[in-house]
This record gives structure tokens, C-alpha cells and sequence, in this order.
């Protein structure tokens, strides 16, 4: 009968503990003030709406002047928006309501009362019953009113608070004629109420339903802090990263309405109706005059009872609206995006208008269309500039020649003013007045030529009419000649020029040239350099309320550069920045109030500042603020909005924010979970020179998430980590040269990066370091330099290296002989100290110097453990959980791991994670048991990582996860856990958790199986016998079987007995064969009883026995062997016929 064979994979459970290698580590902040050396500038030419128009490109280290001509400040006439009302420490806003605002109108006298309810139809309502409040909930304040009404502050039974507009409504004494109107208004409202019940979208005022009875109504939806037009009004205009963000948010709502079915058009969008939340989102509110967009067969568009008149805002209006008065089927998607452009050009402006010739023609269309009372437009359009009698009679004196007159020309050319902008005009009035010496239009047209508006662009032209303009004394043209030397632009670079040129620009009181004349006293370019003269420049210049220069003297008080150094004199000056909207004057006085400097520490106040440094686009800023809402200070804690601040700086190339944001979609906080993004910001972070991105980056590879697994790779990334003197990197690196993983294996280069890593204190560099030289492993054998890392190991809190120093001590291995050590510890632990106590607690246990006694051992440890010494609360759980120097008592082992793990002692944590896996002296929980694992895996204990990996594979405690299972798999194999190292073989044999790879497994089973792992000798042996992974060989298979089966593993002995009773790699022999399969057959192996069986039923290596043979075929087939079943019946007819037969001879 034949005999088979199946090799079996076995996953044991937990192990000793070694310490790990690396982990992941998050950047926590830039710890300093932001110090701008060389604060950028710009050079500029004229004024746009009171303002600076910028022509070109930032200028490094400079700031040029600001050259303003006659008074261009433009204003628009806003109407009343909102009261608003302060409740408490919040301040809530809500919107105006288009529609029911008309509800205030004044009618006139009338014959009845009427009620409410009764003008709306019953089906309405019946349909509206689920979102119909049936109480009014608390009223706890007012939040804001108008002529529409009242917008109050509820709250629910949930106690929840929402805000409930309710309009203002007289129903006494109505006329057949108002009855229609308010009917017609209340189906606005309705309407309004209906469309918010559909929506459901970050970027839409969130609606909570309505109350209606016989003589109100009141509509809830969430209460906002205000509105972007309130920002408009308190700031005058938007910054441009905050007008983007606010202009992307609202786009986000427009599409989500434009993109149901069928399609909802707002009709009013405008600012007022972008509301706020409390972290500064934009949300569209009031629907009032929205409507559904029906498409018919494709072409025709419908909508849903649209009045015959305009509606929403006359300035937010697109041309094809006021065109088409009366024609509702022009209101759909292209309008709304119109209105919502017009918002843009508000937030930043602060106007409502369009472009000059585009407002005129709709002027022009609305004379020529609104010929009735029915609408009210305000009659002020932004002062628009337009052709005046001035602008006319300039134009006449310019012809005539007139140079002041040309100038004059030239700006309104240039600057759109009375005329259509256009730069060629303006250059060529520039000229005509320049060529006549006027020293206003030589600047104009220098800058006309830097930049390369209306004429071809040359440097050396500009700096030709800069110079001209500067020798008559033209403070800013002086400014910007010292510019172009500096820059070295249309001239030969001279600092010493640009000296000169600053100066006599600066002592005319210039403030842009003092700025920039003290950067250079500062930098020492052109003139010695002289932190006091840049002081003097710049105070001068600050003085005039330049911000740049009040930033740039606050880091000077800050650093005590040219100055006594005063923290409260920096605050002082970086204030004065930031109100200006200095960014990098916010950001530093964050960081003031953050660290408490010259201010008292605030984080709420450095969270007000990073804030709006932030939303300038101040990247530093950004990252500051992201880290403030990771950690909850001075703002609520929360993942979404730190990852969204850190995407925003590290979209501007910010390393450590990009680090950051990788770590963030690393663990899945804030943002879901994903390797792939995780390794996409490590890369961009680490490919900046960012230390610990190219350290995580280097995991990820080593570990295959979110890239293909490769060593190479790993040893790549950590390496440029290591360079830069990153200890984990160095750690790790010495790692994967010291196994030859994406290197060739070298024990020298691996001692060589322990030991920098060593030097920086890191622990378990420090212990694989004294092993190396414990083992003469790429140095030479020391015991004494074995012994040096192991106390720095051992000072630092790790168990194992203060057991392995104390083994040092007690064998005299580069330690003096313990008789001395015993005594000089001795002496200090009766003196109370505690880690004495603790290692004379070691010296009893180990009995070198002193008779061995457990019972010694643990006087001492409990000594040391109740001062509090983890190690000694450890080992003294250890001693409980044995009964060695204490009767045994798992739950006074606990007790003491406990404490211990507390304390954050690794091995201890592991210990008591067992504890809880096994449910001895605490109720088994596999939840606690993972939890501790995981505190101790991730403090790098072999042991913990191991068990941590077993609980993923066995989805015992956690969600069951081959990835999770092979990731902790591999930390602790990567530090010699044989059984990690087994189980690693087996998912790659499987794989499960990785790509399936003989040679992967084969390559983990034999580093396992050189540690004398009897299941990884087994399936090695396995290997070599199928050929996979390996070239087969039945002597390797033997050989493998062999370490296995003599210790003791079963599945290894019976084929083993195979082996020889085929003769398969050793001589053929049925005895031997017969001894392993009895070895085996012991143990229970079902095969092995099989084959047993079959060797005493043909007396093969044994005396024939058909005793011995049912004996062992019964075994086999208890346990549900089939061919044992078969071998059994028939053994047993075979019986049975001998019987038959000797009972016919004896007749």
C-alpha cells in the first residue's frame, strides 16, 4: 500500500522579545520665529483703485516705491445689509430673505383678517407634514433683523441651536388684491422650503424644517457667524487667497445644484448670500428665487412659476437677463455663473461693477428697458470713471504740446481713466511729456519699458528714463535706479550704485528706498555693514507706516540686532505690520503668542494670527495652523481641518507640511486612509532634502505600501536620510546591511551606522551595537565596548540591556568582577537607591558574586519596584508569573506588569498583552491583549510586533488583515524573531498579505530555521524536496527533516520515514524508516499510524504483526484515515477467512 506525504504550515504563537528598528515620527513645528533675512519686495508704477498696480515679478531682498498719482481711491455706495446682534461670546449671523422681505411691504386698507393656514392648499401641507414643526422650540436670543423681519436663535430638545427666520407678517384688514400678492409670496416661501428638503451638501445652509400656524412662520436652518459681504464691508476687499477660497467653496455649491435632476438655479446669487460658518466655509443660502430648470427634447428651456419681471440683484445680473425682461426661460446655469463671477470680482475689489464699457452698455439697456415703476436700481455704479470735460480739455492741451498735459493723458491712458485703456497710447504720451523733461512721465515710461507694457520690453530703456528722472530728484525714480543696480538690469551690478541711489531717494523721505537702504546696511552689500544704520533705515521707513520695514524691525528687536533685544518692542512692530496685512509680520506674531514673548501666551490668540497669514497664502503659516488644529490649541481639535491647512502649504512646496500631510493619509486622520497618497507626499517632502520623509518613504518601500516592495529602494531612501544624521534612518540602514537586505550583506557598514545612530542616543542602535561587538560581528571582539553600549542602553529605561549589562558584570566581560560590583551596589541600594536596588535584585538572580537566591532577587526588585523603577516592577512580575523566590500568582504578575507597562516598559507590555490572551489572573480579552501588543510593538519589541501580527492574521482583537498581519510580521522577523520570521515564510508561501514568492518564503523559512525553528526546518526541508524556491534536492530535504524531526515535530519525522523507506537522500532502510514513522505515530500523526501500520502487516523493518498492525491502523483510522479504514477491514476479512478455514480442516 502506498504512503503519502503533506507537509503542514503552522503559525505558534508568541515568542522571546527583541527590540525593533524604526517607526514613524510626525513633525511637530517650526519651533522659531520666522526670520525673513531678505524680506521680497516689488517694484511698482501707479495706482489702481487707490492701490498699487504690480507690473512684474517680486524683486528679492528689495521694495520699491509706490508711485501715486492725483487720488484714485474708489468707492461704492453699499446698501444697508443686516443688523447684527451679539449673543454672548458668539456672534451668529443669518441672510436677508428675498422673496419674504416683500412680506413687510405696506398695503393698503382692506376688509378682512385672514388666516395663515388657510392660504396655503391642504395637499401642500400634507406633503410638508414630515419637515412641519409641530412646537416652537425655546427662543433664547435675536440675532439679527430687518425690514424682511427677524432672525432668531432656538433652541431644540436635542440642544441643539438653530437659527429661525421669521418674517413680518400683518394679516389684519387685507384687500382681495393683497390676499393674491401674499398668496403669491407665501408660495415663494413654500417654494424655498421644498428645494432646501432636497439638498444635502457641505457648500448648502443646512434646513431643519418650518412652523406655520394660523398667523406665523418661521423657517430653521443652521446659524452662521455671517456673511462674506460682512467680511467685504469690515476689510473693504478680500485678500486673494481668501477671495479663491471662498469663490472654489461656492462654485462647489453650484455645481452640486446645477448638477440635479432637474437642475435648481439659484437667481440671486451674490455675497450676501454666501454665508460663513464658525470655521470660515462658504455655504449658499437663501432660495427664495430659486427654481427648477426643465430641459424639453433638449432645446427648449422651462421653468417652474417664474415671475414675468426681473428677480435677484440687478448688478449680479447677466446681459442675456436684462435683455430679456419678461422672458423667464433666460434665467438657467449660465446666469448663476455669471452672478457668482460677479461675487469674485467683489470679494477682491470690493465693488459690485463690472468692466467699464460692459457697465455702460447694460446702463444703456436698462434706460432703454425699464420704462415702469416696477424696479429700483441704485444709481450709483461704483464710480465708474467717465469722459469728462477735464479728461477732454487734457487731451487738447496735450496736442498742443503741453508736457503736464501729456503726463496727464499718458495716466488716463494707462490707467483706463475717462478713456479705453490702452498701455501703446500711454507710452506714447509718456514719451512726448518725457522728451520735454517732465520728470513725472520719465518714471511712467521707465516703468512702461521694464515691464513691457505698450512697448517693447528693455531694461535698458527703463534705467535710461529712470536715470533721467532721478537726476531732477524724482524720489521714486532714484528708488527704482537703485533697483535696477542692485538687480544688475539694464547696467553693469553695482551695490555701490544702488547705494547711492537709495540714499538720496531715502533722506527725501521715500520710505520704499529707506526700506531697502537698510536691507543693504544690513546684508553689508555696497557699505560696511552695520546693524544700527539698518535700524536707523528702517524706523525711518516704519515710521511711515511701510510694513515690510516694520516687520524687518521687529526681527531686529526680536534678535537684538542693532538694538537692546526686546521681545516686547518686536510684538510691538510686528502688530503694526500685521494690521497693515503683513503676512509675515501675522505669522511671527503668532508665533509670539504662541511662545508667550513680549505677550502673554495665547494660543487662541497665535491661531487668530497664523489665520490670517494663512489665508494670504503665507505657507509656514499654513503648516503652523495645521499643526494647531491637529493638536487642539487654541482651536478645536480636528484632523480635517489640520490636513486641510497642510495641503494647502504643501501645495506651495512646504517639506515638512508635505511630510506631514503623507503622515496624515499614513494613519488615515483627517483625510482616508491611503499608502498611495501617503507615499506620494513622503516623495515630494523627501525629494526637498526632508530627513524624515525620505525615513518614511524608506519604510514604505521596505514594507511595499503604497509602492511595489523593494529593498533597493529602501536602502536608497534610508540612506539620504542617514546622510543628513537621522537616527532612525541610520538605525535602519545599519539594519539592512547587517541582514543584506537591498545591500550586500556587510557586518563592517552595519557597525558603521549603529554606531551613528548610537551616538544619538538611539536605544536600539546602542544594543545592536554592543551585540556586534559582543560577537566580533564587523569590529573587533570587545567585551568592554559590548558593556559600554549596553549602560547607555540600559540608562536610557531598556530591560534587556540593563539584563545583559548585569550578565556583563557577573561574568567579568569588560566590566570589573561582580564580588566588587556587588558590593559598591549594594551599599547604595541600602541607601534607598533604586536602580542599585534593582540591579542587585539582578546580581541575586544571576548569583554571580553572591550565592544565587530568587528569594534575594525579589526583596530587592520590590524595593527598587515601589520607588517606581519599571525595570524592577518588570522582573518582579516576571518572578510571580514563574513562582521563583514568591508562590505564584498570575494576578500579582499583572499587578506588576501593570504597572511596569504603564510606565511605558516595553517587554513588560508584551507580558501583559500574554495575560490577556491567555486570561491568566486578569478576564481574557483578545481587545486588551492587541492593545497592549501594539504599545509594545510599536516601541519596537520583537516579541509584541510578532504577537501584534499573529492577532491581524488570526482577526483576533482587530478586523482580520493579511497586509496588517505581514507588516508586523516583518519588523520583528527584520530583528531575528524566528517565529516572525517563520510566519513571514508562510504569507509569502501563501500569499497572503504579499505576492506569492517561493523564494521570498524560502529565503524568511531559512533565516528561522538557522535559529533552530523546528516548523521552519520543516517546511525548508519541504522545499528542497518539491523543488520551489530552490533547486530540489533530497539530501537538503533530509537534511531539514532531519533538525526538525530531532526536535521533536511530527509532520518532520513521518517524512522522514518516508525518506527512508524510499531512499530518497540516504540509504535505503526500513528500520529507520520504521523508527521515525513510530516517533511520528506517537504524536499522533495519522499518516505515520498509516504507514506503521502497513510496515508491521508486511513485516518490513519489523517482525510481521498483525496485531501490531490492527493496533496502528486503528489509530490512523480513529482519526478519520481512509486508507487506515480500508487497511483495518481488511485485515480483519483476512481474519475472519483464516478462522473458516482452520474450523473446515478440524471437521
Amino acid at each position: 500500500m502506498a504512503s503519502s506525504r503533506m507537509p503542514q504550515h503552522d503559525l505558534p504563537s508568541n515568542a522571546q522579545a527583541i527590540p525593533q528598528e524604526d517607526s514613524n515620527k510626525q513633525r511637530e513645528d517650526y519651533n522659531s520665529t520666522y526670520n525673513n533675512e531678505n524680506k521680497q519686495g516689488r517694484m511698482v508704477g501707479g495706482p489702481v483703485n487707490g492701490g498699487v498696480v504690480n507690473f512684474g515679478d517680486t524683486h528679492n531682498n528689495t521694495r520699491n516705491t509706490q508711485y501715486t498719482i492725483g487720488d484714485q481711491t474708489n468707492r461704492i455706495v453699499v446698501a444697508p445689509g443686516t443688523e447684527k446682534i451679539h449673543q454672548g461670546d458668539q456672534h451668529f449671523h443669518f441672510h436677508n430673505v428675498s422673496a419674504l422681505s416683500m412680506w413687510s411691504t405696506k398695503l393698503s386698507s382692506a376688509k378682512k383678517k385672514f388666516n395663515l393656514e388657510s392660504l396655503i392648499r391642504e395637499e401642500e401641507l400634507e406633503q410638508l407634514k414630515d419637515i412641519r414643526v409641530k412646537k416652537i422650540p425655546e427662543e433664547i436670543g435675536q440675532i439679527g433683523k430687518g425690514a424682511y423681519g427677524k432672525v432668531l436663535l432656538f433652541k431644540f430638545e436635542d440642544g441643539s441651536i438653530r437659527a429661525g427666520k421669521k418674517p413680518k407678517i400683518n394679516l389684519d384688514n387685507k384687500s382681495p388684491e393683497e390676499e393674491s400678492q401674499l398668496k403669491r409670496y407665501l408660495s415663494y416661501a413654500l417654494g424655498e422650503i421644498k428645494i432646501l428638503h432636497q439638498l444635502d451638501h457641505e457648500r448648502i445652509i443646512s434646513f431643519y424644517g418650518f412652523y406655520l400656524d394660523q398667523g406665523q412662520m418661521i423657517i430653521f436652518m443652521e446659524a452662521m457667524r455671517g456673511s462674506v459681504k460682512d467680511e467685504i464691508n469690515e476689510e473693504g476687499c478680500l485678500t486673494e487667497m481668501k477671495a479663491m477660497n471662498y469663490f472654489i467653496q461656492a462654485t462647489e455649491g453650484l455645481v452640486y445644484l446645477h448638477s440635479r435632476r432637474p437642475a435648481i438655479v439659484h437667481r440671486d446669487i451674490k455675497c450676501e448670500n454666501l454665508l460663513l460658518t464658525t470655521e470660515y466655509n462658504v455655504k449658499l443660502a437663501d432660495f427664495g428665487l430659486a427654481i427648477h430648470l426643465v430641459i424639453d427634447d433638449g432645446s427648449k428651456t422651462n421653468l417652474s412659476t417664474a415671475p414675468k419681471s426681473f428677480v435677484g440683484t440687478h448688478l449680479f445680473h447677466a446681459p442675456e437677463i436684462i435683455q430679456a425682461v419678461n422672458k423667464p426661460e433666460a434665467y438657467g446655469r449660465k446666469s448663476d455663473i455669471w452672478s457668482l463671477a460677479c461675487t469674485l470680482v467683489q470679494m477682491i475689489s470690493g465693488a459690485s461693477t463690472e468692466t467699464i464699457h460692459q457697465v455702460r452698455h447694460l446702463e444703456d439697456i436698462y434706460q432703454q428697458q425699464s420704462n415702469s415703476n416696477e424696479h429700483e436700481y441704485e444709481k450709483n455704479w461704483g464710480g465708474i470713471p467717465k469722459i469728462t470735460e477735464e479728461s477732454n480739455s487734457c487731451k487738447k492741451g496735450a496736442e498742443q504740446g503741453d508736457a503736464e498735459a501729456q503726463n496727464k493723458l499718458g495716466d488716463a491712458y494707462c490707467f483706463g481713466q475717462g478713456v479705453i485703456q490702452s498701455y501703446e497710447d500711454a507710452v506714447k504720451w509718456y514719451t512726448k511729456s518725457a522728451e520735454q523733461g517732465n520728470a513725472n512721465a520719465q518714471i511712467m515710461l521707465g516703468v512702461m519699458y521694464q515691464y513691457g507694457r505698450g512697448a517693447s520690453q528693455s531694461d535698458e530703456e527703463a534705467v535710461k528714463w529712470y536715470n533721467k528722472s532721478a537726476q531732477q530728484g524724482h524720489a521714486n525714480a532714484q528708488c527704482n535706479l537703485g533697483v535696477m543696480y542692485e538687480k544688475g538690469k539694464g547696467v553693469i551690478h553695482s551695490y555701490e550704485e544702488a547705494v547711492k541711489w537709495y540714499r538720496r531717494a531715502a533722506e527725501q523721505g521715500n520710505a520704499d528706498a529707506q526700506y531697502n537702504l537698510g536691507d543693504m546696511y544690513r546684508n553689508g552689500r555696497g557699505i560696511l555693514p552695520s546693524n544700527k544704520e539698518a535700524v536707523k533705515w528702517y524706523t525711518t521707513s516704519a515710521e511711515q507706516e511701510y510694513a515690510d520695514a516694520q516687520f524687518n524691525l521687529g526681527l531686529m528687536y526680536e534678535n537684538g540686532e542693532g538694538v537692546p533685544q526686546s521681545d516686547e518692542e518686536a510684538v510691538s512692530w510686528y502688530r503694526k505690520a500685521s494690521q497693515q496685512g503683513n503676512a509675515d509680520g501675522q505669522f511671527n506674531l503668532g508665533v509670539m503668542y504662541r511662545d508667550g514673548r513680549g505677550v502673554p501666551q495665547s494660543d487662541v490668540e497665535a491661531v487668530k494670527w497664523y489665520r490670517k497669514a494663512a489665508e494670504q497664502g503665507h505657507a509656514v503659516a499654513q503648516h503652523n495652523l495645521g499643526v494647531m488644529y491637529r493638536n487642539g490649541q487654541g482651536v478645536k481639535q480636528s484632523y480635517e481641518e489640520a490636513a486641510g491647512w497642510y495641503r494647502k502649504s504643501a501645495e506651495q512646496g512646504d517639506a515638512v507640511s508635505q511630510y506631514n500631510l503623507g503622515l496624515m493619509y499614513c494613519n488615515g486622520h483627517g483625510v482616508p486612509q491611503s499608502n498611495v497618497e501617503a507615499v506620494n507626499w513622503y516623495r515630494k517632502s523627501a525629494e526637498h532634502g526632508n530627513a524624515d520623509a525620505q525615513f518614511n518613504l524608506g519604510v514604505m518601500y521596505r514594507d511595499g505600501r503604497g509602492v511595489p516592495q523593494s529593498d533597493v529602494e529602501a536602502v536608497k531612501w534610508y540612506t539620504k536620510s542617514a546622510e543628513q544624521g537621522h537616527a532612525d534612518a541610520q538605525c535602519s540602514l545599519g539594519s539592512m546591511y547587517q541582514i543584506g537586505r537591498g545591500v550586500p550583506q556587510s557586518d563592517k557598514e552595519a557597525v558603521k551606522w549603529y554606531n551613528k545612530s548610537a551616538e544619538q542616543g538611539h536605544t536600539v542602535a546602542q544594543h545592536y551595537l554592543s551585540v556586534m561587538h559582543k560577537n566580533g560581528q564587523g569590529v573587533k571582539q570587545s567585551y568592554e565596548e559590548a558593556a559600554g553600549w549596553y549602560r547607555k542602553s540600559a540608562e536610557q529605561g531598556r530591560a534587556d540591556a540593563q539584563l545583559n549589562l548585569g550578565v556583563k558584570y557577573g561574568n567579568g566581560q569588560g566590566v570589573p568582577q561582580s564580588d566588587e560590583v556587588a558590593e559598591r551596589n549594594r551599599k547604595l541600594a541600602e541607601q534607598g537607591n533604586a536602580d542599585a536596588q534593582c540591579y542587585l535584585g539582578y546580581i541575586y538572580m544571576s548569583g554571580k558574586g553572591v550565592p544565587q537566591s530568587d528569594e534575594e532577587a525579589v526583596k530587592w526588585y520590590r524595593k527598587s519596584a515601589e520607588q517606581g523603577n519599571a525595570s524592577a516592577q518588570f522582573n518582579l512580575g516576571v518572578k510571580y508569573d514563574n513562582g521563583k523566590g514568591v508562590p505564584q500568582s498570575d494576578e500579582e504578575a499583572v499587578k506588576w506588569y501593570r504597572k511596569s507597562a504603564e510606565q511605558g516598559q516595553a517587554d513588560a507590555q508584551f507580558n501583559l498583552g500574554v495575560k490577556y490572551d491567555n486570561g491568566k489572573g486578569v478576564k481574557q480579552s483578545y481587545e486588551e491583549a492587541v492593545k497592549w501588543y501594539r504599545k509594545s510593538a510599536e516601541q519596537g519589541n520583537a516579541s509584541g510586533q510578532f504577537s501584534l501580527g499573529a492577532k491581524y492574521g488570526n482577526g483576533q482583537g482587530v478586523p482580520q488583515s493579511d497586509e496588517e498581519a505581514v507588516k508586523w510580521y516583518r519588523k520583528s522577523a527584520e530583528q531575528g524573531n524566528a517565529n516572525a520570521q517563520f510566519n513571514l515564510g508562510v504569507m509569502y508561501d501563501t500569499g497572503k498579505g504579499v505576492p506569492q514568492s517561493d523564494e521570498e518564503a524560502v529565503k524568511w523559512y531559512r533565516k528561522s530555521a538557522e535559529q533552530g525553528n523546528a516548523s521552519a526546518q520543516f517546511n525548508l526541508g519541504v522545499k528542497y524536496d518539491n523543488g520551489k524556491g530552490v533547486p530540489q534536492s533530497d539530501e537538503e530535504a533530509v537534511k531539514w527533516y532531519r533538525k526538525s524531526a530531532e526536535q521533536g515535530n511530527a509532520n518532520a519525522q513521518f517524512i522522514l520515514g518516508v525518506m527512508y523507506n524510499n531512499g530518497q537522500g540516504v540509504k535505503q532502510s526500513y528500520e529507520e524508516a520504521v523508527k521515525w514513522y513510530r516517533k511520528s505515530a506517537e504524536q499522533g500523526n495519522a499518516s505515520a499510524q498509516l504507514n506503521l501500520g502497513v510496515k508491521y502487516d508486511n513485516g518490513q523493518g519489523v517482525p510481521q504483526s498483525d496485531e501490531e498492525a490492527v493496533k496502528w491502523y486503528r489509530k490512523s483510522a480513529e482519526q478519520g484515515n481512509a486508507s487506515a479504514q480500508s487497511n483495518l477491514s481488511e485485515i480483519s476479512s483476512k481474519g475472519r477467512k483464516l478462522v473458516k478455514y482452520l474450523q473446515r480442516l478440524i471437521n
